[in-house]
Formats: structure tokens, C-alpha cells, sequence
């Protein structure tokens, strides 16, 4: 009796902190987490909820954890607050119901779980996955392990294939790397980061990789022989030489006309049709695009969202959304299924972004910088 007592009153308690953080306002007004969903369409199809939410309008589908199987506190006047706050669509508030309710309760699991996947519109791939493992920390029975492990396997699955069909090698090796720290012998993840590793020419740490395998792996075999192709191809592609004499280089090349801008070089380029202004960068791995360039042109309407994604750049760790590119025109060529990352820039004003090595590495290419000319040969790779 007690008990049912207390639930009414966390219930209520819970309401009105709701109630009185937002001013009597929508909750959506006002937590910067929602402004975030407001300003941009959430890919929600990769997200396996577990968790029980029965709201017609419910941004989550349906659980395959039974809740009922939860405590009391969940099964009632808590997780009614929930549902009404994800049928309003207002993923922000249902987030802060959840964690005042894991205060009481913290290892619920199906309130941890369903804080995972609301926490997921914000974070990054990487980060939702570690999330999960996390998960594995709890008091869980063997069906709840099971669903979990379900859950990780399929997300896992999604991002390693949408990053290998773009050859985005360098963000698949970052969302990898701590996932295999993670779960070392998950060959899913051991084959997709050495392959990743071997296509960035990492050899040393695609071997380290492999060593985890058994010896007469034929995965390892099949990721080893293409080292050697690509060994092969890195030396040959050393090995090309150049002549400085203007006529014969534009022979044998493409001509693209650059437009100095200090000490760097921008190239126009045309991404689904549209042109664009590119800055070269040959220490970016992926090619990036400010977001207010990427969705106030056309170029969105026919990219694909691949997912929220850590990378690695001059400044240190950074996000960025990456998008599949339909075709990507440079000079001469265009280049269909190409990834680019939209990320804000918003004191970037030299160019609508940056050319990365995702689209000069496919190329033999030469920087004039006396004539500010970008000489491009497709390789055979």
C-alpha cells in the first residue's frame, strides 16, 4: 500500500519538474536536445527498441521486452508519462522522465534501455553502441542478454555495410576501433576493421588485427591477399613520375582550373548537380560539405543519411553527419556512391568545404602551383 503511494507521488512529482522546467511551455521550446530533432529529419531505422512503448504517435516502434516484467513503478503511472510525452513527439521530455525515474530505480533495465535509445537521435553511432555494451553491466536474466546482443549485432551490421559501400575506410576504422576493444573476439567487427585498416594502407595494425584470427582463416587469407594489392598499388602509384613541362602534362591528364585563396587552392565541383566550391585538403580523409551549403541547396534531396559519425581531424576528435552522394563531379569525371560529411563550419568562409582523399585518392594527381591547376588521371584501383 505504501508503495503504490510513493509511484503516485514520483508520478506527480515527475509531471510537475516538467511542468516547472519548462515554464508551462512546451517542452520542445525549450530543451536544446529538441531544437536539435526540430532542425532536422532523424533516421530512426536503425534503432531496435526493447522498450514497451504502446503510443500510437510513439517515435520508437514496438519493445521485445516485456515491461510488465519490470517493477510495479514502470508498468503504471511512470511509463504512462512516457508514452504521452513520445506521442507528443517530444523525445527531450520523455529522455528527463526517464532519468528522474532511474534515480528511483537505476537498474531498471528497461528504463536504461529505453534511455539508450533516445539518447541515440544525439550521439553518435560509436557512442550508441558503447551504450549498449554498457548495458551488459546490469542484473540482466537471459532473454533480456539475448535481445541486447540482437540489438548490437543488427546496428553493428548496418554501419559497417553503409560505411564499406561508400569506402569510407577511415570513419569505419573510428567507429570500429573501441567497439573491438569492446568485444575482441566479435569477428564481425575483427575482418571489418582490418579490411578497413588494409584499404587505408595501415598494414602493421591490420596485422595486429588478423592475429586474433586462427591461423589458416581463410577471411584472414582473402583480407591479406588484398594488402598485397594494395601494397602493390601504392608503390606503383609512388612510382609515377611527372614532367613539369605544361603541354605534355595536359596530355596525358585532366585539367581542373584552381582558385588560389592564400596558401590553399579551390576547386569548383558539381555534387547531385549542384556546384560547389571546394577547398583541396589532402590530410582530410572524407570530403566535407558546411551543412548550410549541404541543406539549403538541392544536394540533399538525393544523398543518403548514412548516420552520425566520430572522425579524426587536424583539430582533434570531431562529428559530423555522413551522407551517401548519388554522383560527385570533378573536372572530366563523375564519380558516383561517394560519402561526404555535412558538419557546420560556421567561420568557414574560403569555400563551401573541403576535397578530401575519399575523392583525390581515386585519382593520380598532380597540384601546378604556377599554373593553379589540378591535374587528374583515374587510376585503376
Amino acid at each position: 500500500m505504501l508503495r503504490g503511494v510513493f509511484i503516485l507521488l514520483f508520478a506527480a512529482s515527475v509531471g510537475l519538474n516538467v511542468v516547472l522546467l519548462t515554464g508551462g511551455r512546451p517542452f520542445s521550446e525549450q530543451h536544446p536536445l529538441n531544437r536539435e530533432f526540430e532542425s532536422r529529419e532523424v533516421d530512426n531505422s536503425d534503432v531496435t527498441t526493447l522498450a514497451n512503448t504502446k503510443a500510437p504517435n510513439a517515435l520508437l516502434p514496438s519493445s521485445t521486452l516485456n515491461v510488465e516484467h519490470q517493477t510495479h513503478s514502470l508498468a503504471s503511472s511512470v511509463k504512462a508519462e512516457i508514452d504521452s510525452w513520445l506521442a507528443q513527439g517530444d523525445v527531450a521530455a520523455a529522455l528527463f522522465t526517464v532519468q528522474q525515474a532511474l534515480r528511483i530505480e537505476p537498474e531498471n533495465v528497461a528504463l536504461r534501455v529505453l534511455e539508450v535509445e533516445l539518447e541515440s537521435r544525439s550521439a553518435s553511432a560509436r557512442e550508441t553502441l558503447l551504450a549498449y555494451y554498457e548495458l551488459f553491466a546490469l542484473p540482466l536474466n537471459a532473454a533480456q542478454k539475448k535481445d541486447i546482443e540482437r540489438t548490437i549485432d543488427t546496428l553493428s551490421r548496418k554501419h559497417i555495410k553503409a560505411l564499406q559501400s561508400v569506402s569510407a575506410w577511415e570513419v569505419l576504422s573510428t567507429f570500429l576501433e573501441p567497439l573491438w576493444q569492446e568485444a575482441p573476439d566479435n569477428d564481425l567487427y575483427t575482418l571489418a576493421l582490418a579490411e578497413a585498416y588494409a584499404h587505408q594502407h595501415l598494414f602493421a595494425p591490420m596485422e595486429n588485427i588478423l592475429a586474433s584470427l586462427a591461423p589458416n582463416s581463410a577471411d584472414a587469407r582473402r583480407i591479406r591477399a588484398m594488402a598485397l594489392r594494395e601494397q602493390g598499388f601504392s608503390h606503383s602509384q609512388q612510382n609515377t613520375t611527372h614532367t613539369d613541362h605544361p603541354s605534355e602534362i595536359e596530355s596525358e591528364y585532366t585539367r581542373l582550373p584552381l582558385q588560389r585563396i592564400g596558401r590553399h587552392f579551390r576547386a569548383s565541383l558539381r555534387v547531385n548537380n549542384e556546384p560547389v566550391e571546394l577547398l583541396l585538403d589532402t590530410g582530410a580523409s572524407t570530403s566535407v560539405i558546411k551543412a548550410s551549403v549541404f541543406y539549403q541547396s538541392n544536394i540533399g534531396q538525393y544523398a543518403k543519411r548514412i548516420g552520425l559519425y566520430d572522425v579524426n581531424t587536424a583539430g582533434g576528435m570531431t562529428r559530423g553527419e555522413l551522407y551517401h552522394i548519388k554522383t560527385l563531379k570533378v573536372g572530366d569525371y563523375t564519380l558516383p556512391d561517394t560519402a561526404v560529411m555535412v558538419m557546420p563550419l560556421e567561420h568557414f568562409d574560403q569555400a563551401d568545404g573541403l576535397l578530401g582523399m575519399n575523392v583525390l585518392g581515386l585519382f593520380d594527381f598532380k597540384i601546378d602551383q604556377q599554373q593553379d591547376a589540378l591535374y587528374l588521371s583515374r587510376l585503376n584501383h
